[in-house]
């Protein structure tokens, strides 16, 4: 065995774990610190209906597939967390943080292909990536999707190589644990698709017939594959069985959605945050370095002699289409929010290591290639920064561009500052007398999260718009849209304490503390 191949087989694998728990821990520090996004207490509530033994049904109008929960749960209980009052925020995000650090080890599955140059530098991208560390600490599906989807790439890829049964039914296991992850997997299915299409035209007349023979044997088993998990993950077990057919269904009210609604935006969207961001007097943002040495790649895919890249001509062509087809796909749809990208970005990075690997060969000789792959390693130290800097001060800022719509720390405030006058001796009459002793007058998509702060209360109500006999009651605590304050303020008079919080960028909460737990907390503040 050549020394290359040992590098390949054993060194290659150590790097990448080494790489991976590297990245595990840089992620891992401060992962509580952000406030919670309004999407991930959405995720994680309806996940603690699942801990807690109520089941699971498939909402088709929101909420997006059972994957997350079904992963979430066992992890959960490994933890020692059996209710969702027990649980914080990094024992939810700790899933998506190790699917974000799998994607490391992923690349194994292409080392053939990249070569070890390239895999490193894939590694390393993934790793440093600001918009990749972000939403590996974000309690949603994305990067779930990405896993899995970048699963089904390198099946496929390596169905391509060896056409056997194994990487067929990899191909469609990863495209059900896709569809039941999140409706969008659509989009990398179809770009996968052209991809493996245009791997197919790539081959010799005689392969391409060997390779349709073996697809038309081997397609069931994918099928079988991809619909077993998909029935099984939708149908809670097969308790619901209406949950697969909601999850075809669902189709029709996500390309209503594709309108935008609020989340239109221009087609310049996803370029303008990942390539060049900067709001107001904030930092700049750009992955540029990811862009610039995938379009190194592209060069060596067209380059003809020593200009051309060392990577299999097939797999340049199949990363690109990959990644380009969503790139074009996702920009075309008005509704846009940035963790979408995460989808085709991934594939960018793919090409970018390849990028890496091309430089490497075109330079040659060790004396160009050493300073050349140091110039390269520098280009991580920009991503590096903002990486720290998306997850550290800018966490929740609206200047971050990976922080769309995000909750602001005063949300984490007011919660605290009911926790405090509650654990003053504030009595809790909710379960005796019928009535919430926390009231709650929101619409549904402004509440969020406040179910996720204030889930170690039973008596918490939440309506729609202030309802005159629960304010009449005089709750220990009322919080409100600041649309409804002047209403609130009518009803209740002055036996009420007001605090002015904000929520989300232009989104404000008003609450209401009834002066005798008021007082009772001040007295205990200046003893």
């Amino acid at each position: 065995m050549t020394t290359a191949k040992i590098c390949v087989r054993w060194l290659l694998p150590a790097l990448l774990l080494l790489l991976a728990t590297a990245v595990f821990c840089w992620r891992w520090s401060g992962l509580e610190d952000r406030p919670m996004h309004h999407d991930e207490a959405n995720q994680a509530v309806r996940c603690g209906e699942l801990l807690a033994g109520r089941g699971y049904r498939y909402d088709p109008e929101e909420h997006h597939g059972p994957s997350l929960y079904y992963l979430s749960v066992p992890w959960l209980r490994l933890q020692g967390v059996t209710t969702l009052a027990e649980s914080s925020e990094r024992h939810f995000r700790l899933v998506p943080l190790l699917f974000g650090c799998l994607l490391i080890m992923q690349l194994l599955w292409l080392r053939r292909g990249l070569g070890a140059v390239g895999v490193v530098a894939a590694a390393l991208l993934l790793g440093f990536s600001p918009v990749m560390a972000y939403y590996s600490r974000y309690y949603i599906q994305e990067v779930l999707l990405v896993f899995f989807a970048g699963g089904a790439l390198c099946c496929l890829w390596r169905w391509v190589e060896q056409p056997r049964w194994p990487w067929a039914v990899g191909v469609g296991a990863f495209w059900g644990l896709c569809h039941a992850s999140k409706e969008t997997w659509v989009i990398s299915a179809a770009a996968m698709v052209c991809g493996g299409v245009l791997l197919w035209c790539c081959q010799p007349a005689w392969r391409r017939r060997v390779l349709l023979a073996r697809a038309l044997r081997q397609a069931p088993w994918a099928l079988l594959a991809l619909l077993a998990l998909s029935a099984l993950l939708y149908t809670a077990g097969g308790r619901h069985p209406r949950g697969l057919l909601d999850s075809v269904v669902a189709y029709g009210g996500y390309l209503q959605r594709a309108g935008g609604g609020d989340h239109s935006q221009p087609w310049t969207f996803y370029l303008e945050r990942l390539l060049w961001y900067r709001a107001g007097p904030g930092p700049r943002w750009s992955e540029w370095p990811v862009l610039a040495l995938a379009l190194c790649a592209l060069a060596g895919l067209s380059g003809c002699g020593r200009w051309r890249s060392p990577v299999a001509r097939p797999l340049l062509l199949y990363l690109a289409v990959y990644a380009l087809v969503q790139a074009v796909t996702y920009s075309l749809i008005a509704y846009k929010t940035p963790w979408c990208a995460l989808a085709f970005w991934h594939g960018f990075i793919l090409l970018a290591g390849c990028g890496v690997a091309t430089l490497y060969a075109w330079l040659r000789h060790w004396y160009w290639q050493v300073p050349g792959m140091l110039l390269c390693a520098l280009l991580l130290w920009p991503l590096a920064a903002q990486t720290r800097r998306a997850n550290g001060r800018y966490a929740a800022d609206p200047r971050n561009p990976y922080a769309y719509a995000h909750t602001l720390p005063d949300a984490r405030r007011l919660a605290q500052r009911i926790d405090a006058v509650a654990a003053c001796g504030v009595p809790a009459p909710g379960a005796a007398s019928g009535r919430a002793d926390i009231a709650v007058f929101s619409s549904a998509e402004d509440a969020w999260p406040l179910p996720w702060y204030l889930r170690r209360y039973d008596a918490v109500g939440y309506w729609a718009e202030p309802v005159p006999a629960l304010v009449a009651a005089r709750p220990h605590f009322i919080v409100c849209s600041v649309a409804y304050d002047d209403e609130v303020e009518k009803l209740i008079g002055a036996v009420y304490q007001r605090e002015l919080y904000g929520w989300r960028p232009n989104c404000f909460m008003v609450l209401r503390v009834r002066r005798d737990a008021w007082d009772k907390w001040l007295a205990r503040q200046q003893r």
